[in-house]
């Protein structure tokens, strides 16, 4: 008889829900979620934490996880030399956000490297306060850069010496005192005209006119600014935003970023041509971007960005959506976590197998070559240098035979990705994802004339009234039955929006209720601001571990 063997470590993680906290259950690393119990254990023992923020799309995460977090030898030393908490950035954006802010004012100051993606890594004092920060450190020493275990040999060693010690502390309490002066320095205003041109000729310096989007690296979808430079364009009559708009939403469609088979947008590239992407896509990318290709389809005349609209839909509802309970799940990663994008690459010869007689016009139309151009392998996307009607000749039927045959070419490679690709799954069901869906769902309901995507929205908004509605309070993520940690004023903001497109879709004067009922929850945040903001920042830490966090400086030491 088979006997499945047991772990060989395993730590408190274990009893938690979230799929990316779960993949470090098993690890030396003795990790504490974020909660009293570890902070108590660094106070009672006088170390400080490491404190290790990301998510489960990030392949910085996946990479340090698979290099250090499960060597024993470093292990040892993190479990020696601090306490050690993980924090999944979706379940606890409060948290995240927060030390996201303090490591860019650390990297200014000095302490610390650039930060600008995840895992975010933070060691702090034993009352939470932040000396050092570091996103994704190496296993070896590269570049002249320390390794992970070096670093951590060097912390320690300056919080065991009491002059360096009192430095590190100090440096923390700068920071805190930064952060404060930031926060009561911020002024929250109407934007004028002449502000809102200003922003615009601002954004104009970094857009990429050749390709779209922003000129960074990885390159990720603009979906918020497309929004904002759409409406703008429309009602400024300008042209360039309007041209802007087109070009980024034309190149990511025809981009490797656009999963051409299943449908949906990964979560970024690492070239400028839209052309190699992650393989993770996240619900919120997708929600917002459907926006964008619903509202350009209409506003710029574009029937194609409404069939882009329609593949999205499909793949969302397909691959990220619980029917049963009616909730989203955060997002799904290409294989299993480790091996992204193994499946997702094809070579000429395995397409020219699976297709048969027709996989030339199939490996034309989607730049196929035999030699490929990621690591000897392509990505599908849709050359700059297509002409449909001359492929089309080409291939001796109409534009729309073409479009016919190519689909049914589709589809069998798509069945084909199927029988071998186990994609990853973040399943929690978020407040903020959520109400987004919500909105977009009726959105496309009403601008596409099909009115099942509003039922389903109907259904969504449904199961955020009943599992994450605890009268007027929200709270943050569902997952089997539980719900769990209160929301941020990002997730009010989400849901109310949702619940107003339903009332306006005339589904009911409910909707509206709810609304105004959580509006004057956000109403009271609002004016409820603590006037000692490093005391703000503690209490809304330690309130993060029993579950009662309100936006907006709203804090109760009472809940539990």
């Amino acid at each position: 008889m088979f006997i499945m063997s047991q772990p060989l470590y395993t730590n408190k993680l274990i009893a938690e829900k979230s799929p990316y906290l779960l993949l470090y259950a098993h690890t030396p690393v003795n990790w504490y979620p974020w909660g009293s119990e570890a902070f108590a254990l660094a106070q009672s023992q006088d170390k400080p934490i490491f404190l290790s923020i990301g998510c489960a799309h990030s392949r910085g995460c996946r990479v340090m996880l698979q290099e250090s977090f499960v060597n024993p030898e470093v292990a040892a030393m993190l479990n020696e030399y601090f306490v050690n908490i993980k924090v999944d950035k979706e379940e606890l954006p409060h948290v995240a956000n927060l030390y996201f802010d303090l490591a860019q004012l650390l990297a200014v100051s000095g302490e610390g490297p650039s930060i600008s993606s995840w895992p975010l890594n933070v060691f702090l004092t034993p009352d939470l306060l932040p000396f050092f920060s570091v996103n994704y450190l190496s296993a070896e020493e590269k570049l002249g850069m320390p390794s992970f275990s070096q670093m951590i040999e060097r912390l320690y060693a300056m919080w065991e010496d009491c002059e360096e010690r009192e430095i590190l502390v100090r440096q923390a309490h700068k920071v805190i005192e930064i952060a404060s002066f930031i926060e009561k320095c911020s002024k929250k205003e109407l934007l004028e005209e002449q502000v809102l041109s200003q922003t615009v000729a601002a954004i104009y310096r970094d857009i990429d006119p050749h390709y779209g989007g922003i000129k960074s690296f990885p390159k990720t979808p603009p979906a918020l600014l497309i929004q904002f430079l759409l409406r703008y364009g429309i009602e400024y009559q300008d042209s360039r935003s309007l041209f802007f708009v087109d070009r980024s939403l034309h190149m990511m469609a025809n981009g490797g970023i656009f999963d051409h088979l299943g449908g949906g947008f990964y979560c970024y590239t690492i070239d400028d041509k839209w052309l190699i992407p992650c393989f993770e896509k996240q619900l919120i990318d997708n929600a917002l971007l459907l926006l964008d290709y619903l509202d350009a389809g209409i506003c710029l005349n574009q029937p194609r960005y409404l069939s882009i609209a329609k593949q999205v839909l499909h793949y969302v509802l397909t691959a990220l959506y619980h029917p049963e309970v009616g909730a989203f799940y955060t997002s799904e990663q290409g294989e299993s976590w480790g091996t992204s994008g193994k499946y997702l690459a094809w070579s000429g010869e395995e397409i020219r197998e699976v297709l048969g007689e027709r996989a030339d016009l199939f490996c034309e139309y989607f730049g196929i070559s035999r030699e490929g151009f990621c690591n000897g392998k392509n990505i599908l996307h849709i050359p700059d240098h297509i002409d449909l009607e001359e492929i089309a000749e080409k291939y001796h039927c109409s534009v729309e035979e073409f479009f016919e045959i190519l689909d049914r070419l589709k589809e069998k490679l798509r069945l084909h990705r199927e029988t071998k690709l186990h994609s990853f799954k973040d399943d929690q069901c978020l407040a903020f994802h959520n109400g987004w869906m919500v909105h977009t769902l009726v959105c496309a309901g009403r601008m596409l004339g099909e009115h099942h995507y509003i039922a389903i929205a109907q259904k969504c908004g449904e199961f955020i009234r009943n599992h994450l509605c605890a009268k007027t309070t929200l709270l943050r993520r569902w997952k089997e039955g539980e719900a769990k940690y209160s929301a941020g004023l990002e997730d009010y903001g989400a849901v109310i929006l949702g619940f107003l497109s339903l009332y306006e879709s005339g589904y009911g004067a409910q909707w509206l209720l709810f609304a105004e009922e959580l509006m004057q929850e956000v109403l009271i945040f609002s004016v409820l601001r603590a006037e000692d903001f490093i005391l703000q920042m503690v209490e809304m830490l330690i309130c993060c571990s029993n579950k009662k966090v309100f936006p907006m400086g709203k804090v109760s030491l009472e809940a539990r």
